[in-house]
C-alpha cells in the first residue's frame, strides 16, 4: 500500500487500518461508509458496486468505493457471508467540534465496532439461521476444550474432551459461524485436521497469565450463585476467557448478557455423530435445502426463538428419562388440550418477539427503541399467554408440569414493574433508529417535555414566517423547507424567483440549483438557530433516558431472559402437539431395559411431501427374545433406506422429547446413534466412496456400546464383490458377537443369511415386491425371510436402460447363475478381474498346504478379527504361490 504524500483524512484512514489489519474498513465520511486501497478493491468486487478513486498518491490513483450509511447494514450482511470482518469506523464529533481545535483539523473517527461472522446480533445480518456461535478451541499439551457462545441470545456451551478426535467432534456438531484459535493455547499441528472452509480467528488475548485469564470470566460471572455451584475445568476457563476477551475487543468494550455455561458431559445427550447428523438430514438435506429435512417436517412453531429450541432439542437429543419425560409430558398437556387453547396459543405466541435477541442488541448498546418496546410488549403478552392457557385447559393431568415450568415469572412483580415504567415511557409508534428521536411520551419526563415545548412553539414560528413572507412578497408559491446543509431556508421556483424584490437585500442568497433559488433572512436565521438548539437538546435527553430505561430491565437480565426461554420451550411443546394433531403421532414410552419397539411407524419428511398414503412399517428388537440385529435384504427402490433412516429419526424424535410418527413407540434410552447411510467421495481429502464408507463402519466398530443403536445401508458396495461380502460379514459378527447392540442392517449380499445358523440373534427381514407381466410392483412392506432376488436388471429396466443392454445382461446374469466358465474365459462381453489367465500355472505342492491349512482351522473356536487376520494371511500365500 503506498504510503507517499497523503491528505490527512486519508493518513488518518491508514493509521486505523494498521491497527486493525485483518480487518476491511468501513469509515465513515458524511453520509457514506468509504473504503480504499485494498479494501475498496475487494469490496466492490463482493458488494457489486462501482470502484471510483479518490486523488493519487505517487501518481497512483488512490481505488475508493462507498455505501450509504443507512443501508451500511445490508452491505455488511454481504460482507460478513464472504468471510470478511469489518471494522466500523465512526465519527466521534462534528465539524463544527473539530474547528474549535483549529482550522484545519479533521473529524475525530474511532472504531466503535469490529463485526465478525460470530458476533452478530441485528435481524438483517442473522436472517432465519438458527444459533450463530462464536467459539473457542483448546488443544495443546494433552489439554482439549471447548466453549462456544451465542452472543444474540446469551447461550454458552462449555466441554472438555479427551482427545483431538472428540474435539473435532463437538466442532462438526456445533458448525459455529467463527472460530478463535489462541497461539499459546491451540498447536498448529491441529489446523491442518480442521475443516476447509473454517472460518478461523487467530486471537490473542492481551492478558498473558493464564490465572489473570481465567479470573476475567471469574468476575464477569462474580453476582450469579449458580455459576459458583458449578465447578469448571480450568481448561473450560480459558476457553470461556477467550471468547469473553474477544467479545469485549469487537464490541469496544463492553459484553452482553450471557447465561451460566451449559456444560456438555459424557451421558448428558444421545450421541450423535456428524456423520449421522448429515446422513439422516436433521436440519437440511443433503442438497443443503432446509424443505425435507426433518425440522421443516415437524417445525409449527410461532416464535423464531421457539425454531431455534427445536433445532437444538432435535440436534441434541437427551439422554435422561427424567428431562426427556418432563418434555413428553408438557407436549402431552398442549396435545390433550388441543382443542381448548390451539387458536389462542397461535394468536398470543404470534405477538411475542425475540426478547433474547431484543435484550442482547440493547445490552451491547447496539438496540434501538424497538427492542424495548419488544420487550414491554412480550413481557406483557407472556402473562396473557399464561392466563389464556390455565384458564382454557380442561384436561388437567399434566398441568403441574405447566404450572411448575412457568412459576418462577408468572405474575412476578419485578417484570410487572418493567412493562409498566415502559409503558409511561414509550409512544406506540417508535422510530426504527434512535436518531430519529421522538420516542417517549409526553408526561413521562418533565425536563424532556420542557424542551420538546419549546421546539414544537419554534417550529411553529416557521410557520408564521412562511405566511408573513408570502404576505409581503406577494408570492404563493414560497415555501419554507428544511435540509442537513442549509438548515431552514426559503425557497423559490425559477418562475417565482422572477417576481422577487430585493432591493435592501434582505433577503441572503444562499444556493441556487437549476429550477430553484433558496434564500434566507435574519429573522429565519435566529429562528433556526434556536430551532436546532433545542433539537439538539430533546435528543441528548432522550438519549438519557433510553439509557436509563436500558439500565432498569438490565438489573433484571435474568428474568427477562428466563421468560424468552420458557416461551421458547411452550412453543416447542405446542409445535410437537400441532404436529401429532396434523399427523396422528403417539407418544413415545421409554424403558430401561434395550427394547426398541416401533409399531406402524412413518418417515415424518416422506410422508409430508409425498401426497399419496405412506406405507407404515413395524420395526421390533425385544431384550427377552434377545433378537437385535435385523438383516434386511430386497432390491433397490423397495423401502429399505427409508425404513433404516425412519427407525433412527423416530429414536431422535423421542429422545428430544417430542412425538412420534407411530401407532405405538416403546424404546430403551440409546447412548449412541450411528447412521451410515451412503456416501459420497471426498476427493479433496484423498478418500474414495469405500474409503469414506469404512472409516465411518471404524467409527463404529471402535465407538458402539450395547446400548447404541447402529444402522447400516450397503456395506462393503465399493470394491470387489468377495471383498464387500467378506466386510459386511465379518462387521455383522463382530456387532453381533462383541458389541450386541440394536443393529438394522440392510444389504444386497444374501449370502449374509449364513449367519442366521450361528446367531440367534439374528431376525431375517425383506421388503414385499411382486413381479406382474415382466413388471416389477414394490409393495414397500417389510416382512420376515430373504430376498429371492436383488432385481438389479428389472430396476435397470425401470429407469430407462435400453431394451438391448437389459436382455444382454439377463442372458449374462443366467450364465453366472449356472456357473459357466467356459462362459467367462471366452466371452467377448465379460472378463471378470478373478477369472485367471490360463498361462498361470500354480505350485501343486503349495497349493495343497493352503488347502490343509484352511481344512484344519476350527471355525466355531475363530473370532471374526482372528478369521479375517488368517484370510489375510493365506491370501498373501496364495499370491507367493
Amino acid at each position: 500500500m503506498a504510503t507517499g504524500k497523503l491528505t490527512p483524512l486519508l493518513r488518518q484512514y491508514l493509521d486505523i487500518k494498521n491497527k486493525y489489519k485483518d480487518c476491511l474498513i468501513f469509515f465513515r465520511l458524511g453520509d457514506f461508509y468509504e473504503l480504499f486501497f485494498e479494501d475498496a478493491e475487494l469490496s466492490s468486487k463482493i458488494l457489486g458496486i462501482t470502484l471510483t478513486k479518490r486523488g493519487q498518491v505517487e501518481g497512483k490513483d488512490i481505488p475508493m468505493c462507498g455505501v450509504p450509511f443507512h443501508q451500511g447494514d445490508s452491505y455488511l450482511t454481504k460482507l460478513l457471508k464472504a468471510g470478511c470482518k469489518v471494522a466500523i469506523c465512526e465519527q466521534t464529533e462534528t465539524p463544527e467540534e473539530s474547528k474549535k481545535r483549529g482550522h484545519n483539523a479533521i473529524i475525530e473517527r474511532k472504531v466503535v465496532r469490529i463485526a465478525t461472522p460470530g458476533t452478530l446480533t441485528e435481524e438483517i445480518e442473522l436472517g432465519d439461521k438458527g444459533n450463530n456461535y462464536l467459539m473457542s478451541l483448546i488443544a495443546f499439551k494433552n489439554n482439549y476444550a471447548a466453549a462456544w457462545v451465542d452472543i444474540s441470545t446469551g447461550e454458552v456451551n462449555s466441554a472438555i474432551c479427551k482427545d483431538f478426535k472428540e474435539l473435532l467432534g463437538i466442532y462438526l456438531s456445533t458448525v459455529p459461524s467463527e472460530v478463535l484459535i489462541s497461539d499459546k493455547f491451540f498447536d498448529n499441528s491441529f489446523l491442518n485436521s480442521l475443516p476447509k472452509g473454517t472460518s478461523l480467528t487467530f486471537f490473542n488475548s492481551e492478558i498473558q497469565d493464564n490465572q489473570e485469564l481465567k479470573k476475567t470470566v471469574l468476575i464477569y460471572y462474580n453476582k450469579n450463585e449458580k455459576f459458583f455451584n458449578k465447578e469448571f475445568s480450568n481448561n473450560e476457563l480459558l476457553s470461556l476467557s477467550i471468547i469473553l476477551n474477544y467479545i469485549s475487543y469487537t464490541q469496544n468494550g463492553k459484553l452482553p448478557h450471557l447465561k451460566v455455561p451449559l456444560q456438555i458431559k459424557e451421558k448428558m445427550l444421545l450421541e450423535v455423530d456428524n456423520a449421522s447428523k448429515r446422513n439422516l438430514e436433521i436440519v437440511k438435506t443433503l442438497n443443503g435445502e432446509k424443505e425435507g429435512a426433518l425440522l421443516d417436517s415437524v417445525d409449527y412453531t410461532y416464535t423464531s426463538a421457539g425454531k431455534r429450541k427445536l433445532s437444538n432439542d432435535l440436534e441434541n437429543p437427551l439422554y435422561s428419562f427424567e428431562e426427556i419425560n418432563q418434555r413428553l409430558n408438557l407436549v402431552e398437556f398442549f396435545f390433550q388440550n388441543y382443542n381448548f387453547t390451539n387458536s389462542d396459543l397461535q394468536e398470543k405466541l404470534k405477538k411475542i418477539s425475540d426478547i433474547a435477541r431484543s435484550f442482547n442488541r440493547l445490552s451491547l448498546r447496539r438496540g434501538s427503541p424497538r427492542d424495548l418496546l419488544s420487550i414491554m410488549q412480550g413481557l406483557e403478552q407472556f402473562d396473557s399467554l399464561i392466563n389464556v392457557i390455565k384458564n382454557k385447559s380442561k384436561e388437567i393431568e399434566f398441568l403441574e408440569t405447566f404450572t411448575h415450568l412457568v412459576k418462577v415469572i408468572y405474575k412476578n412483580q419485578s417484570l410487572s414493574q418493567i412493562v409498566e415504567k415502559l409503558k409511561a415511557a414509550l409512544k406506540e409508534n417508535i422510530p426504527i433508529q434512535i436518531k430519529e428521536g421522538n420516542f417517549i411520551k409526553e408526561g413521562f419526563n418533565e425536563e424532556l417535555d420542557k424542551i420538546r415545548n419549546i421546539r414544537d412553539d419554534s417550529k411553529s414560528l416557521i410557520v408564521e414566517i412562511e405566511q408573513k413572507e408570502k404576505s409581503c412578497t406577494g408570492i404563493s408559491g414560497l415555501k419554507i423547507k428544511y435540509n442537513n446543509f442549509l438548515g431552514y431556508f426559503i425557497d423559490l421556483s425559477a418562475t417565482n424567483h422572477k417576481l422577487l424584490k430585493n432591493e435592501d437585500q434582505r433577503y441572503i442568497h444562499r444556493q441556487t440549483l437549476k429550477n430553484s433559488f433558496r434564500y434566507t433572512t435574519e429573522e429565519l436565521i435566529a429562528v433556526s438557530e434556536k430551532i436546532l438548539n433545542a433539537n439538539f437538546l430533546f435528543l441528548k435527553k432522550e438519549n438519557e433516558i433510553y439509557s436509563y430505561l436500558i439500565e432498569k430491565i438490565e438489573e433484571h437480565a435474568e428474568l427477562i431472559v428466563m421468560v424468552g426461554d420458557i416461551v421458547a420451550r411452550i412453543d416447542v411443546a405446542q409445535s410437537w402437539a400441532n404436529y401429532s394433531k396434523k399427523f396422528n403421532a403417539v407418544r413415545p414410552s421409554l424403558l430401561k431395559n434395550r427394547d426398541f419397539t416401533v409399531i406402524d411407524g412413518r418417515h415424518p419428511s416422506v410422508e409430508k411431501s409425498h401426497t399419496e398414503k405412506f406405507i407404515s412399517n413395524s420395526c421390533v428388537l425385544k431384550e427377552e427374545e434377545n433378537k437385535f440385529f435385523k438383516l434386511i435384504t430386497g432390491p433397490n427402490m423397495s423401502g429399505k433406506s427409508t425404513f433404516l433412516r425412519q427407525n433412527a429419526i423416530i429414536l431422535i424424535m423421542a429422545q428430544a422429547g417430542g412425538f412420534c410418527p407411530a401407532k405405538e413407540v416403546t424404546i430403551g434410552l440409546c447412548d449412541k446413534l450411528f447412521c451410515r447411510v451412503g456416501s459420497g467421495d471426498e476427493l479433496a481429502k484423498g478418500n474414495s466412496t469405500f474409503m469414506v464408507e469404512m472409516l465411518e463402519t471404524a467409527n463404529i466398530l471402535n465407538s458402539a456400546t450395547s446400548k447404541s443403536l447402529v444402522i447400516l445401508d450397503e456395506i462393503g458396495r465399493g470394491t470387489s464383490t468377495f471383498d464387500g461380502i467378506s466386510v459386511a460379514w465379518a462387521t455383522s459378527e463382530y456387532l453381533l458377537e462383541k458389541i450386541k447392540c440394536k443393529v438394522l442392517f440392510a444389504t444386497h449380499y444374501n449370502e449374509l443369511a449364513n449367519l442366521e445358523k450361528k446367531f440367534k440373534g439374528l431376525d431375517l427381514n425383506t421388503f414385499r415386491v411382486k413381479e406382474w407381466k415382466g413388471e416389477l410392483i414394490f409393495l414397500y412392506e417389510i416382512i420376515k425371510g430373504l430376498a429371492e432376488s436383488s432385481y438389479g436388471i428389472q430396476v435397470g429396466k425401470m429407469a430407462g436402460l435400453p431394451l438391448e443392454v437389459t436382455d444382454l445382461a439377463l442372458n449374462i446374469l443366467s450364465k453366472l447363475e449356472q456357473n459357466d466358465h467356459d462362459f467367462l474365459e471366452t466371452s467377448n462381453q465379460l472378463k471378470l478381474s478373478f477369472n485367471k489367465n490360463k498361462k498361470e500355472t500354480f505350485d501343486d505342492n503349495n497349493l495343497v498346504k493352503i488347502i490343509n491349512e484352511i481344512k484344519s482351522i476350527d471355525i466355531n473356536e475363530v473370532s471374526p478379527l482372528e478369521a479375517f487376520q488368517k484370510l489375510v494371511e493365506i491370501q498373501e500365500k496364495l499370491k507367493e504361490t
